[in-house]
């Protein structure tokens, strides 16, 4: 190597040797972006994972409530008084439900949407009331504002 370096083919060594460390940098780089990009795929997966096991709890506990209320009205004389109680709280798990399938469908829609480009401004105070009607409403709670 010495002798090379001292001859006359001194310069294509050391545009090989530039070349060679080029390659490896480029090698180093993209094994890096790679493993960035496994792991953001992982983490995607991941929270994937995690919102359709929610949206599976969410979905069968009101089909789990409404299971038993029916379950009991077919299996056992019930009084009217504690009938009109299951029928309200059937009542209410169809709404729990159908409000949840209509956030899935407006988060498919967002999904499918293009981006906006331009910031929308937005009066945050119809929207907290509206939140705190619908909450006082889920709850049974007077509301206030």
């Amino acid at each position: 190597m010495a002798a090379a370096l001292g001859s006359k083919n001194a310069a294509f060594y050391w545009v090989l040797l530039a070349v060679g460390v080029s390659l490896l940098v480029l090698v180093l780089v993209g094994v890096i972006i790679y493993f960035a990009l496994a792991v953001k795929a992982i983490a995607l997966s991941q929270r994937q994972s995690n919102f359709i096991d929610s949206v599976t709890h969410e979905l069968k506990s009101p089909l789990a409530s409404l299971k038993l209320y029916l379950q009991t009205l077919t299996r056992r004389p019930v009084p009217p008084v504690e009938q009109l109680d299951f029928h309200r709280f059937m009542l209410e798990d169809v709404e729990r439900l159908d409000t949840l399938i209509d956030h899935l469908l407006d988060a498919a829609k967002t999904m499918h949407r293009p981006a906006l480009s331009i910031a929308e401004a937005t009066l945050m105070v119809p929207v907290l009331k509206n939140v705190a009607k619908r909450v006082a409403e889920r709850h049974q709670v007077p509301n206030d504002c």
